[in-house]
């Protein structure tokens, strides 16, 4: 299988040079931190995907437990507030509630124009880097991120390019190189060259882990070949919790639950099948785990460094009757691990405080000493003093929201202009670029590229086509510029002609491969 390489985007590889401050020794910033003379604690974040609670997946993870969990604390009651994808993970960037960020999807505005412009300036990197951390982020990013650009805020970037894969990835350049490992091995080496320098750091790695393809490193593919007692007790966890019940009483549940067959002999088995799938992806990120935080250790900075563990939302196994997925509002799905360790956390601590995805935010922003202020505008809050035990429980939030969905049909954006209009367009797969001197796909027909962060769509094919365009003033003009400059005469008969014939083939040497005028931008919609 071909790997394609970010070598694509050079950017996307090294290291982004971006122009550092240096937080040391200063008495007031723009982002309100307090001044200090000290370095700020290092933080690591280790994010998984799909990750449950109640389907006991934690409980194959010994190393984590050990150097992580059992060395912190445990939050009892943490929460999702989207139980999908891209929301939950824009969420954990933003602090925002989804409807507030407008990532309601993992389509819709995932990596968007408004997202980009809006909201990706917003995100805990792009603070902590303007504040004088060197930022770097390792793995998956959001679902519909595509690779042609560098999000704002992150010193160092690899990211996978789209959904959670193992193998044949848009990362690396070596087919059996496992993902899961290949964020650790990166990590590690940032972590190594960058330790001793006086910059705090901020490193985020998003796991694959153990969402589909459930592709095992080839060292666990066969681990549960022949179980323990107690292994097969969490091969068969799913299967404690509500499983395959279907039958309720009239206005019990929900009208999705009592609509719900059940499962048949095979749903049962293809849901064992997972559960053993998905444990076996979880060992690659207990060893990396282990890993990193030894290299923290080795290197006399775990005292300063703070490790939280989260995951964007749980999972569901046959539970009600449903075979497998995700965004239902009920604890299996809504329910996340969320674990932290650091100076002043108390080991083998737990807390039954709720606490959620959008807390992540404001609790990095704590960590890294911004003033309570910059939380105003934020819906979480930080979770710090709760990790410690000094949080007055009855200060603390009682409820919160679980929301899921899209906007309203009613509901009014402003429309966006042309440099908006082409990168939202840029976003979308069918314009992906297929790389210098590579073929597009078949049925693609146009490609985008980025010159000096601006885009521009450009012809999949060697054949130079023209189609006769109407615009919004009414006027049909020929769509090859130079045609239309040189022969006007001659573009005006073919526009005349478009009703019937709708294309007008022009001499080659006159039609542009790329487009960048406004009177060209509807020929990529039609």
């Amino acid at each position: 299988m071909r790997v394609s390489s970010f070598s694509e985007q050079m950017t996307l590889r090294g290291e982004v040079r971006k122009p550092q401050k240096v937080a040391s020794k200063r008495t007031r910033n723009s982002n309100n931190r307090s001044s200090s003379n000290q370095k700020r604690p290092n933080i690591i974040i280790f994010v998984l995907d799909d990750q449950d609670v109640q389907l006991r997946s934690q409980d194959v993870m010994t190393k984590t437990k050990a150097m992580l969990i059992d060395q912190g604390v445990i939050f009892n009651n943490a929460f999702t507030t989207t139980p999908t994808c891209c929301p939950s993970r824009s969420s954990m960037l933003t602090g925002l509630y989804a409807h507030n960020h407008h990532v309601m999807t993992n389509n819709e505005n995932c990596t968007g124009a408004e997202w980009i412009k809006e909201f990706e300036p917003r995100t805990y990197g792009a603070k902590l880097q303007e504040d004088g951390y060197k930022t770097a982020f390792f793995g998956k990013y959001l679902n519909e991120y595509n690779g042609t650009y560098v999000p704002k805020g992150w010193s160092k970037w690899y990211a996978l390019r789209g959904n959670s894969r193992y193998y044949n990835y848009n990362f690396g350049n070596k087919p059996e190189e496992y993902f899961t490992d290949v964020i650790t091995k990166n990590a590690l080496e940032y972590f190594e060259a960058n330790a001793d320098k006086p910059e705090p750091l901020l490193m985020v790695l998003n796991f694959p882990a153990p969402h589909g393809p459930e592709d095992a490193h080839p060292d666990y593919r066969h681990y549960y070949d022949e179980p323990s007692l107690e292994q097969q007790s969490i091969l068969t966890a799913h299967r404690e919790l509500v499983f395959n019940r279907t039958s309720w009483q009239p206005g019990e549940k929900h009208w999705f639950l009592t609509s719900q067959k059940d499962m048949t002999e095979g749903d049962g088995y293809f849901t064992d099948l997972l559960q053993r799938r998905r444990l076996q992806t979880l060992f690659s990120v207990d060893n990396g785990i282990e890993r990193i935080i030894r290299l923290v250790e080795e290197k006399n900075a775990i005292e300063n460094t703070y490790f939280l563990y989260t995951s964007d939302h749980g999972y569901h196994l046959g539970q009600f009757g449903v075979v497998k997925g995700k965004a239902l509002p009920y604890d299996f799905d809504s329910r996340i691990p969320f674990y932290m360790r650091g100076p002043s956390i108390p080991a083998g601590s737990k807390r039954n405080e709720i606490v959620l995805n959008i807390d992540l935010m404001p609790t990095i922003l704590d960590i890294a000493g911004f003033e309570k202020k910059a939380e105003r505008d934020l819906d979480g809050t930080s979770i710090l003093k709760v990790a410690r035990g000094t949080q007055d429980k009855n200060k603390w939030r009682k409820y919160f929201l679980i929301e899921r969905g899209k906007f309203p049909n009613n509901m009014l954006f402003s429309k966006p202009n042309k440099r908006e209009y082409i990168m939202q367009l840029c976003q979308k797969k069918k314009m992906k670029n297929p790389g210098e001197n590579m073929p597009c796909p078949a049925r693609q027909t146009h490609y985008c590229t980025q010159e000096e962060g601006e885009w521009k769509i450009s012809k999949c094919n060697s054949r130079k086509m023209g189609v006769a365009l109407l615009l919004a003033n009414g006027k049909k003009v020929c769509c090859c510029y130079e045609c239309h400059k040189r022969h006007e005469a001659h573009c005006e008969r073919e526009s005349q002609s478009a009703d019937r014939r709708r294309r007008a083939i022009f001499s080659p040497e006159h039609f542009p491969k790329t487009f960048t005028s406004t009177s060209f931008l509807e020929l990529f919609f039609r």
